[in-house]
């Protein structure tokens, strides 16, 4: 006899019986926890007073910049030197002002992506803690029964 002939019974059976341990499955507005994360709306709060601090360089630079393009189109003096001059100024006034608001931007993508980084760790934590075999985000599916949204129960924990 086979010796795969001899379990089959025993897969049978086993195939046949309904499990006694419940899988937990919820799913999570990820946006909403993330709006809603204490370490994400200080980091916000950082991002914001890093917006004002810059902000005053940004407009004078900016306000220069516009200055030099104006000379450079309004100028009656045509030397090769000083539109040379001009346009090198403008140039970098151009490129203060584009690293300045790059400096902004990034620190902005880099706040996002801190906060992101934690809150999937708390969510993964949160599925261990309460023993969840899957947790979905919302943005991934087509279809929910609302009674599987976890979000609140999710935001509570994060901001423990």
């Amino acid at each position: 006899m086979h010796p795969l002939l001899k379990i089959t019974p025993i897969l049978l059976l086993a195939a046949c019986q309904t499990s006694t341990t419940e899988l937990k499955t919820g799913y999570v507005n990820t946006e909403h926890v993330l709006a809603k994360m204490k370490m994400k709306q200080d980091l916000d709060l950082k991002l914001v007073a890093l917006q004002e601090k810059n902000q005053p360089e940004i407009n004078q630079v900016s306000n220069s910049l516009e200055s030099v393009k104006a000379e450079i189109l309004n100028s009656k003096i045509q030397e090769a030197d000083y539109m040379n001059e001009l346009k090198e100024k403008r140039n970098h006034l151009h490129w203060r002002l584009e690293n300045l608001i790059k400096a902004v931007d990034d620190s902005t993508a880099v706040y996002k992506q801190r906060a992101t980084l934690v809150m999937n760790e708390k969510i993964l934590a949160f599925g261990k803690a309460n023993e969840y075999q899957y947790i979905f985000p919302l943005n991934t599916m087509l279809y929910a029964d609302s009674a599987l949204n976890i979000t609140h129960d999710v935001i509570e924990f994060v901001n423990k």
